[in-house]
């Protein structure tokens, strides 16, 4: 194997790295313990782990978000928190039925 081949397979969480990833993984743990803190550094390497760690903390924070939003089945299919509304007592069909739209 070549060592540009070696040098282009080196990632860090799907970044690519040009030397260990050392930069990367110091900017990932550093979000990780400072996470209120801006990313800016001068060092290209640290600034994309600190984004990766941002994120990753985005991403799990919608996740958390909607995890208790829907039911499941037992095959895992979704099912609402709610039934559909019932139509209107006395309705019997839908208002725009018969009616040409966007015409």
């Amino acid at each position: 194997m070549k060592f540009s081949e070696i040098l282009s397979e080196l990632r860090f969480k799907g970044s690519a790295c040009t030397k260990d990833c050392s930069g990367h993984e110091a900017g990932y743990n550093w979000s990780k313990r400072n996470p209120d803190r801006d990313c800016a550094s001068r060092s290209p390497s640290f600034t994309k782990g600190c984004n990766i760690a941002k994120k990753e903390k985005h991403k799990s924070q919608q996740e958390n978000q909607f995890a208790g939003s829907y039911q499941t089945g037992k095959k895992g299919q979704a099912k609402g928190k709610s039934r559909m509304p019932r139509a209107k007592k006395g309705r019997t069909r839908h208002p725009l039925q018969g009616k040409l739209v966007g015409g």
